[in-house]
């Protein structure tokens, strides 16, 4: 992984920034893309879409449940990451037999 810190109007000529950001100076972090990213951004657009669905039924809160191989540590941490850049609160529990709960929790307007 690498850090660094950059002027916005630098990078505003290789990736479009939002408006808020122009002008400023930014902190970016670069790392390799892994396939197991892809696999976590398919998981989160799969739990994003079931809590939007049990929205608009009213609830306000989704509980999904993950075996030890369907979401080993590193995959755990990155989604529960992702969730929360989603705007989720996110409960995470360890169930018995090492199964993973998480719990997804928002606010309907």
């Amino acid at each position: 992984m690498h850090r660094d810190i950059i002027d916005s109007e630098l990078l505003g000529k290789v990736i479009d920034i939002p408006d808020e950001l122009k002008g400023k100076v930014l902190e970016i972090f670069i790392r390799e893309y892994e396939d197991d990213d892809r696999e976590v951004s398919e998981m989160a657009i799969k739990m994003q879409k079931r809590a939007k669905r049990v929205a608009y039924l009213g609830k306000e809160s989704e509980v999904f449940f993950f075996t030890p191989d369907e979401l080993p540590d590193e995959r755990r941490r990155k989604l529960i990451s992702k969730m929360k850049e989603y705007g989720y609160l996110v409960e995470h529990k360890e169930g018995s037999l090492r199964n993973q709960i998480i719990t997804l929790s928002w606010k309907n307007v």
